[in-house]
């Protein structure tokens, strides 16, 4: 799975070798997270991916029109955006739906969470993430 995996002030698991050029092992990462049930960053180059359980809340701070796609591993209940071109309340989101793909920073800090699910919050490298419980 990983090379380095450990606790951070980020309140998550920080995560780096997961994003590589192989596309089926990085898949692979992320479909082996929900087992563990405990949110976790991937560092990438271009993209960070952030492993969300249910119950968890990524803080995203970073530059106006800084791109945000959530995706479902599972299906989302209770999913709130704020600060996000595109908010959202309660929705739900399920697998393989792309309304949730290419959002966007509207102001310099924006949340994005749910209640019930696993999913992936892919942001802008230039996006600094911080994890908390709701």
């Amino acid at each position: 799975m990983c090379a380095i995996c450990g606790a951070h002030a980020l309140g998550c698991c920080r995560w780096w070798g997961a994003l590589g050029a192989e596309f089926d092992h990085t898949l692979g990462n992320f479909w082996s997270l929900p087992r563990y049930q405990y949110p976790a960053v991937a560092w990438g180059v271009h993209n960070h991916v952030i492993y969300l359980p249910s119950g968890y809340c990524a803080h995203l701070q970073g530059e106006q029109g800084a791109l945000v796609s959530v995706l479902a591993l599972s299906s989302l209940s209770g999913v709130n955006y704020s600060g996000l071109q595109w908010g959202l309340q309660e929705a739900e989101i399920v697998p393989f739906e792309t309304f949730s793909l290419r959002n966007a920073l509207a102001k310099p800090q924006a949340q994005v969470s749910w209640r019930l699910g696993d999913g992936l919050v892919v942001i802008d490298a230039k996006i600094t993430p911080k994890i908390s419980a709701l």
